[in-house]
Parts: C-alpha cells; sequence; structure tokens
C-alpha cells in the first residue's frame, strides 16, 4: 500500500535521508521535515522568501539553479515582445523533475528530460557587484572581438588594393607567426598572420586544406596541403591593430606554434 504524502506544511519525520529544499544541504533520517511545491525542507528552516519564479526545461538549454546562486535575469514582456533590463537575483528555492514523456507539453524542450524550478528575489547591491563585474568583462570581451573582426575583415582581405597574392610556394619561416582565435585547426582550417622580420609586410593565412578545398589555389606551406596568402605592408593603420590586438607582434622571432592569441 503506498503512504499518502503530507499536505503541504504538515511536519513529518523523516523516514529516509535527504535534501533540504531551502538550504540545499543533506539531512539524515529521523529530521523533522515539510513539504512544499520545491519539495521537503528541514521544519526548523524559516522560509527564506522570494516572489520571482523562474521556469525553464533541459532543451532549452536550461541547466537549472542552485540555491544561494547569483543569476542575471532579464525578464520578458509580452507587450512590449522585447526583454526589460535586466538585474541580479538570489535563487531561494530550486527543484527539478524529470520527465520521461511528453516533455514538449511541459516545457521541457524535448521528447523527455528536465523540468526546472526557482523562487528568486532581488539581489542586494553587494551580492550583484561581482556578477555585474564578471558580466562586464565579458561584454568588453566580445566588443574586442567584434573589433578585432572588423578590423581584420577591412585591413587583411585580399580585396586590398595594396595586397597581394604571391605566385609560386612560399615557406614562411623566419619572422613571428600570431593566430586568430584558434589559429590552423588538424582539419585543414583555420587563420593566421606572419610578420616577416623588420615587421614591415604581414601575411593574412587562410588555411586552405580541408576535403572540398581547391589546393592548387595555395601559396604558402603549412605542413598540411597549404594555406592562400595575401602579402601586404605594414601600414599605420596595420601597424595599430597588429599593436592593439597581439601584444609584442613585432617582436623577436617565435615558433609557429607560439605567438599571440585573441
Amino acid at each position: 500500500m503506498t503512504r499518502p504524502q503530507p499536505v503541504p506544511g504538515e511536519v513529518i519525520t523523516a523516514q529516509y535521508k535527504g535534501v533540504c529544499t531551502r538550504t540545499g544541504q543533506p539531512y539524515p533520517a529521523g529530521t523533522r521535515i515539510a513539504r512544499d511545491e520545491f519539495g521537503y525542507y528541514r521544519a526548523d528552516v524559516p522560509d527564506p522568501g522570494g516572489d520571482i519564479r523562474l521556469s525553464g526545461g533541459s532543451g532549452y538549454d536550461c541547466d537549472g539553479w542552485r540555491i544561494g546562486e547569483v543569476v542575471w535575469h532579464e525578464p520578458w514582456n509580452a507587450e512590449t515582445q522585447t526583454r526589460d533590463p535586466g538585474h541580479a537575483l538570489v535563487i531561494t528555492r530550486a527543484s527539478r523533475r524529470y520527465i520521461r514523456e511528453d516533455g514538449l507539453s511541459f516545457g521541457v524542450g524535448d521528447d523527455n528530460g528536465y523540468l526546472y524550478s526557482a523562487l528568486a528575489r532581488r539581489a542586494t547591491p553587494e551580492e550583484a557587484a561581482p556578477l555585474i563585474a564578471r558580466r562586464e568583462a565579458s561584454l568588453q570581451a566580445l566588443e574586442r572581438r567584434r573589433r578585432h573582426d572588423e578590423g581584420l575583415r577591412q585591413l587583411f582581405q585580399a580585396t586590398q588594393a595594396d595586397g597581394e597574392i604571391p605566385g609560386g610556394h612560399h615557406r614562411l619561416i623566419e619572422g613571428r607567426r600570431l593566430k586568430i582565435g584558434a589559429g590552423f585547426t588538424i582539419y585543414g582550417g583555420g587563420e593566421e598572420l606572419h610578420v616577416e622580420p623588420g615587421a614591415q609586410v604581414v601575411w593574412h593565412l587562410r588555411n586552405n586544406g580541408m576535403d572540398g578545398d581547391f589546393w592548387g589555389a595555395n601559396n604558402v606551406a603549412t605542413g598540411g596541403a597549404g594555406a592562400i596568402g595575401v602579402r601586404l605592408p605594414v601600414t599605420p593603420e596595420r601597424h595599430a591593430f597588429l599593436s592593439e590586438f597581439y601584444s609584442s607582434w613585432n617582436g623577436a622571432q617565435a615558433d609557429e606554434d607560439e605567438g599571440d592569441t585573441l
């Protein structure tokens, strides 16, 4: 015979060990507990409050929340169909439930998976400060990446009037190699820059060694199928770009797998 669940708020004695949904900490068998919509909690723990509800499904790339976690929340405005300005929240309650079937109907975002729920309150300025600092650093990094990519398109492509794709097959051994992102990959993709000795000429190299690429267009040796290299003078604009995004770009020679990564 199945033992009926206690009504919400009814205090009972735990027959088994569990995890308190108000603190996130385990409790042993014999603990006085009660139940609410988030599960069982120690009866001696006061309600942590929180009037902001959050929910999400694992099929929507939601990983749930942890009690005490400070998160950034940008609520959806149904009237304007946009997100309102964000603010920091402190998670006070959290739970998850596994949906075995028909998950799309429950908000999981997939046929099956986890459905997460949480209660939260507004964070104090002191609680929000570390999260805000991390967000600002991340936004600055994204802006730096945007400016890098824009400068790369404007200054280092084959369409530049002062750029040339030299014929023949060149081995760029002397000089300094600078990775763009992760640089060349083992699969024949990726981009790099190569600064010739004297820092007066820079090459933009696009690895062209993937299956389906036309290897006959390659003019620079890479150790693989090769790359397409565009040779460009280091103009004041390119000098400024390299100085901003690649430290020591005009320094001593470095091995090919060294250099600076943005």
